[in-house]
Parts: structure tokens; C-alpha cells; sequence
């Protein structure tokens, strides 16, 4: 894994728990996380858990 892949990791594990446990939108998580744009930022995270970030509410009734 190359240090590129492993900061992005950390990002969209972060990215994750802002969404689990906060009330912030997508816009505002990937600006947080200093991503170029909230549509990169969805299909990165798509990429890594399966599913939209807009979904994490959806999700998050069946962690809990």
C-alpha cells in the first residue's frame, strides 16, 4: 500500500464515523477532509464500504 492509499484510507475511515455520528452532510465532510469535490468524495467512499455515503443514515439504524 503506498502512503497515497493508506491517507486515504485514514480519511474514509474518518469519513465514516463523521457520518455515523454526527449530523454533517456529505458537502460538508468532504470539504472537512479536504477532498477536491463531495462527488469524489461518494465514489471514493463508495469504493471502500459498498454503499453512499448519503445511505450511512439508512446504514447506521442496522449497526446500532
Amino acid at each position: 500500500m503506498s502512503p497515497s492509499e493508506y491517507l486515504m484510507c485514514i480519511q474514509i475511515r474518518e469519513a465514516r464515523q463523521l457520518l455515523m455520528e454526527t449530523g454533517l452532510s456529505v458537502k460538508r465532510i468532504s470539504q472537512r477532509l479536504v477532498f477536491s469535490s463531495a462527488g469524489y468524495f461518494s465514489r471514493t467512499f463508495r469504493s471502500s464500504w459498498r454503499y453512499l455515503p448519503i445511505n450511512s443514515e439508512r446504514i447506521k439504524k442496522y449497526i446500532v
